[in-house]
């Protein structure tokens, strides 16, 4: 079996800062508090566990005087406020691309702009967003059941993960519902990251047979990733780890391709490469 890989996949600069910035915490704390998982992957966060970071259910189980830390996609005000207020030890590894996006939303609501984020409203990072615009914004995937003010400035912005071609498709749909109204400032506040594994997965595509996609079903961006494979056409399998590759799935392939969503650790994507290898 010939194993090609995708020419970028894998952990992006925001989780590879995040996971080396909770290690680094870790041997000089001993043990980290997080309210969230880091990365949307459980073997980062197994691994991390080993080192010391404790999961916590809410902001009052961490102890007084404990070191806490801010996820990858950022956190809501209010909870950063919380830690604060405790005076916790607080290590923020908010991504860089996700803070740019707080700034931006930030902004908006100095400037009185209604923000219109584009994205998962459920999602921790949308959270973090719309916390950064008090009562203004709102967050939706579809322009269905979309509620704006009726007058005013407005802006639009995107979840990270999203893709620019998403974005821009979203913000030609807005501008037709919208008619006359002409004050919407778009900032494509995207990560080139997700979309660089986009591109690199739709070219691999072209030559092989069929797509191993590489990570958890709880990360966004890697969930988008395997939607961007299985529009090339070719078989894709979703696999968490080289425990799911079973053998009979690949036996009328002789060249797979391998990518990986932007939270999955080397020594992950290595081991599935190994496994489709041998067979």
């Amino acid at each position: 079996m010939d194993v090609i890989r995708a020419t970028v996949l894998g952990f992006c600069g925001g989780v590879r800062r995040a996971v080396a910035m909770l290690e680094s915490a870790t041997d000089q704390c001993g043990t980290v508090y997080t309210l969230h998982e880091i990365v949307h992957n459980p073997h980062v966060m197994d691994q991390l566990k080993d080192k010391g970071v404790i999961l916590a259910s809410s902001l009052s189980a961490i102890p007084d005087g404990a070191t806490v830390a801010l996820t990858a996609h950022g956190a809501p005000l209010p909870l950063i406020a919380g830690i604060r207020a405790r005076k916790l030890h607080l290590i923020d590894a908010t991504c860089p691309i996700v803070a740019d996006a707080q700034r931006v939303v930030a902004e908006n609501e100095a400037s009185k702009r209604f923000t219109i984020i584009f994205g998962d409203s459920q999602h921790l990072e949308v959270r973090g967003l719309l916390s950064n615009a008090g009562m203004g914004a709102v967050a939706t995937e579809a322009m269905d059941g979309l509620i704006i003010p009726s007058e005013g400035r407005l802006g639009l912005v995107a979840q990270t993960t999203k893709s620019p071609e998403a974005l821009e498709a979203f913000a030609h749909d807005l501008r037709a519902q919208l008619n006359a109204r002409t004050d919407l400032v778009v900032k494509d506040t995207t990560c080139p990251e997700p979309v660089a594994r986009y591109r690199a997965a739709r070219e691999l595509a072209q030559g092989v047979e069929a797509l191993v996609v590489v990570g958890s079903p709880t990360s966004a961006n890697t969930r988008n990733l395997h939607a961007v494979c299985c529009e090339s056409g070719k078989p894709t399998f979703f696999v968490e780890s080289a425990a799911n590759i079973s053998a009979p799935d690949f036996a009328a392939f002789t060249r797979i391709g391998l990518t990986a969503g932007a939270s999955t650790p080397d020594w992950v994507i290595e081991a599935v490469e190994r496994r489709l290898q041998q067979l």
